[in-house]
């Protein structure tokens, strides 16, 4: 694990002051870096597309809407990351991503601790009973996350959602509320 306390990581759900950060990792990004991640270039016109979204789902939260599915990463304060999720059945299930913008904080143990604030949130305050991975099999760091975690697939897939390059052979992975006890204790939390 990291030598610094699992104290300095939080998980928060989203705030409008983040959004320019999590455009920057999105839309600023080297394409190169993006096309590393399995993601498509950005089209001319995604970003006003980004934005009006957001604002419309910050809109619906300010006047007492569902939480917003999406958490902000922080280490000793400063946002790092967020966990991102897709194909959400509220009371069900949803698929969590994590994007970790912070490269000088990689392989400290930060993103094993905040996967499972993330999912502890998700399952228990958010009202999912499930949360899935499907994690790209040559994405290795969210491999070695799942490993530590302890967490085994339960199957393969190949996905081909419409902002990938390609389709991806994936490692398919899930979490249930019941799981929350032995993942804390792993991380120590």
């Amino acid at each position: 694990m990291m030598r610094d306390s699992n104290s300095d990581i939080q998980v928060r759900e989203i705030e409008v002051g983040d959004l320019e950060d999590m455009y920057r990792y999105f839309f600023e990004s080297p394409p190169e870096f993006l096309r590393s991640i399995g993601l498509k270039p950005r089209q001319p016109g995604d970003d006003e597309i980004f934005r009006q979204r957001w604002a419309e789902q910050f809109a619906e939260r300010k006047s007492g809407g569902q939480p917003i599915p999406v958490l902000t990463v922080l280490f000793r304060g400063e946002r790092i990351g967020f966990h991102t999720t897709t194909h959400r059945e509220p009371g069900k299930s949803l698929i969590m991503h994590a994007h970790f913008f912070r490269s000088d904080l990689r392989g400290k143990g930060i993103g094993t601790v905040s996967y499972v604030l993330a999912l502890d949130k998700f399952l228990t305050e958010y009202g999912y009973k499930e949360v899935i991975f499907k994690t790209p099999k040559r994405n290795l760091a969210p491999m070695k996350i799942k490993e530590k975690l302890g967490l085994e697939p339960i199957g393969e897939e190949v996905i081909d959602w419409p902002q990938l390059i390609e389709p991806l052979a994936v490692k398919v992975f899930r979490v249930l509320e019941s799981d929350l006890p032995g993942l804390k204790t792993r991380v120590g939390l």
